[in-house]
């Protein structure tokens, strides 16, 4: 059994490169996970290849600059899969620090 079983994974910028990676990776292992970015076409497209079921993924359209997109995101994961193990925050640009310490303006 994989580290990642069961686990699940919110993840943005996930319609490209290495959120969409990632999101095929986790799933391989038995993660559930919830892709989020604002090309919605592009979510449902990767989600088809990774998990034909969906049962394992969701997918949310948003802005990681819209707070109300980020709150929805968590909002909606939490209502189809009851937690969040791990947040993988891929969009746009890094930025080094804890996630508790991290403000949407930064």
């Amino acid at each position: 059994m994989s580290y990642f079983s069961q686990k699940v994974a919110l993840i943005t910028g996930a319609s490209s490169g290495i959120g969409a990676a990632l999101a095929q990776e986790l799933v391989s292992q038995g993660a559930k996970v919830v892709l989020f970015a604002r090309r919605g076409d592009r979510l449902q497209k990767i989600a088809e290849n990774i998990n034909h079921s969906k049962e394992n993924v969701l997918v949310i359209s948003g802005d990681v600059t819209q707070e109300q997109d980020l709150k929805r995101a968590v909002h909606l994961t939490r209502e189809k899969f009851k937690k969040i193990d791990i947040f993988i925050v891929n969009a746009g640009w890094s930025l080094t620090g804890n996630l508790e310490e991290i403000c949407l303006e930064d």
